[in-house]
């Protein structure tokens, strides 16, 4: 009879921790499938923009001479974030440029587009992602 005082002895409190445990369970499962779902309605909405033929700038040395041009000189940039922020972003916030600070003059080459957006947006993507550099030589 060691299994029936086991079964039957304070009954009650394995009542109560039962169900404290079904509630237990019941909460975390509700709170791990519920926090899958990804945000909806017009609160936490995120939207795409594009900014087309967004100018690209030239980084260079301060010592350098000569300039460099650019082919193509205009991206397409395409940024993502709360429906809000995006819409309110205008083009001056974000800022293309190519590195060519450690290129010589007289050299053609092909760098990568760095673009710097506002830390609440993401960005996507560059079209196209690198552009041809073309610095001339200085002049005899």
């Amino acid at each position: 009879m060691p299994l029936r005082n086991l079964l039957l002895n304070n009954r009650w409190l394995k009542l109560v921790a039962l169900a404290l445990a079904t509630l237990i369970w019941f909460s975390i499962h509700l709170r791990v499938t519920n926090s899958i779902q990804p945000p909806s309605g017009p609160i936490g909405a995120i939207s795409e923009r594009a900014f087309d033929r967004h100018p690209v700038s030239v980084l260079t040395d301060a010592t350098a001479q000569g300039g460099a041009l650019l082919e193509p000189s205009r991206v397409r940039i395409t940024v993502k974030g709360d429906t809000a922020v995006v819409e309110r972003l205008r083009a001056d916030e974000i800022q293309a440029f190519v590195d060519v600070t450690r290129a010589p003059a007289g050299v053609d080459l092909t760098n990568k587009v760095v673009v710097y957006a506002p830390s609440n947006v993401t960005l996507v993507r560059v079209e196209p992602p690198n552009v041809r550099v073309r610095r001339p030589g200085l002049p005899p």
